[in-house]
């Protein structure tokens, strides 16, 4: 899953800020990082709209095809949840990483 990888990249700045100390170009990786799961997090928000418009616009009695978009929703809405986590996650390391760049205690 999508979420999996960006958690392994995370983990993989923080060895590296451990190993070389802090650097661009680790700041470089954040936030290429971080714009790509700002887009994930755009298509989650898009799948989500997409499917409540198309169930309500089902007939009640294709329940299947409900389901399946409501399935389907859920699905958007759980990866969406871990997205906006990793989000915030890789913003904290950001900001640990700026500081030691800057050298600031702000």
């Amino acid at each position: 899953m999508i979420t999996k990888e960006f958690r392994q990249s995370l983990d993989m700045f923080d060895a590296w800020l451990i190993e070389e100390g802090a650097s661009f170009d680790i700041l470089h990786n954040v936030e290429k990082t971080l714009l790509k799961i700002s887009n994930h997090i755009a298509v989650c928000h898009r799948v989500i709209a997409e499917t409540r418009v198309e169930s309500k616009a089902l007939i009640p009695t294709i329940t299947g095809a409900s389901r399946q978009l409501l399935l389907e929703s859920e699905r958007a809405g759980s990866t969406l949840e871990d997205l906006i986590a990793l989000q915030s996650d890789c913003l904290d390391f950001k900001v640990r990483l700026m500081r030691k760049l800057y050298n600031t205690n702000v």
